[in-house]
């Protein structure tokens, strides 16, 4: 599972979530020739679905990737997410092939002491851990296993 986290600016916070180059190229999917933005299916740590759009420059010597405002401002409006909280960004490939994709967000309040921190990463393990896996033949789905 890649997991990616983040210190939150004030500009992350007011506008739009300034992504690393690193974030792009390691834990989103590419972006198809031509295109520059895409939506992303994430679940919270409370189990919400959230759709963000990831979005790069369509010119310039470098992508310089976001979370556009219109989508992220509504998680950090229900989060109340404040300058310094922590934000962090996890992807858990499914499938024999590797080809689907699970994202999820979770934000850690700065105040948040180490022991809490730690119950929300067993919690999270645990949730992970008794998922049940989809079990596939020629790419439909024929049931699901606990393993």
């Amino acid at each position: 599972m890649a997991v990616y986290s983040k210190s939150l600016t004030e500009s992350d916070v007011s506008t739009r979530l300034a992504v690393t180059s690193s974030w792009l190229n390691n834990l989103f999917p590419p972006f198809p020739a031509g295109q520059y933005h895409q939506v992303l299916d994430v679940e919270d740590e409370n189990g919400k679905k959230w759709k963000f759009v990831l979005c790069i420059r369509q010119e310039g010597q470098y992508d310089k990737p976001v979370i556009s405002q219109a989508t992220w401002r509504p998680f950090v409006v229900h989060k109340q997410a404040e300058v310094g909280d922590e934000v962090e960004f996890s992807r858990k490939t499914d499938g024999a092939s590797g080809s689907a994709c699970r994202y999820k967000i979770r934000l850690i309040k700065k105040g948040m002491k180490k022991e809490e921190k730690e119950v929300m990463e067993n919690e999270e393990k645990e949730v992970i851990k008794n998922e049940k896996k989809e079990v596939k033949v020629f790419g439909a789905i024929i049931g699901y296993s606990n393993n």
